[in-house]
């Protein structure tokens, strides 16, 4: 069994070992390569937590939908393609997590 780390906040930025910043949206799991000191204070802040298994992100729906913790762009482009106005898809306009819940369904 594999132990792996899932974010339960909304988003996380997790710095790896190179000093490199990755976005994480809720529900993605924690990179491998984090950093130890970083990953700790996430895990006591409560933002990530550890998991049994390595559960993979979900696929794409059937129609097309990007995975839940696909970026924002992602999300903007799919949201387009189903007839959003452009002032929620542009930069600015809804968050990835607003585009997700309002076109994702």
């Amino acid at each position: 069994m594999t132990v792996a780390d899932k974010v339960t906040a909304a988003l996380v930025i997790v710095k790896d070992e190179d000093g490199v910043m990755h976005h994480v949206y809720e529900g993605g799991l924690v990179p491998s390569n984090a950093d130890p000191d970083h990953l700790k204070q996430l895990r006591e802040s409560g933002m990530v937590k550890k998991v049994a298994d390595t559960e993979q992100p979900s696929e794409p729906k059937a129609d097309g939908a990007p995975k839940g913790n696909a970026s924002r762009e992602e999300w903007a482009k799919f949201a387009a393609l189903r007839g959003a106005p452009d002032e929620e898809t542009r930069e600015g306009g809804l968050s990835q997590t607003e585009l997700r819940e309002k076109y994702g369904k």
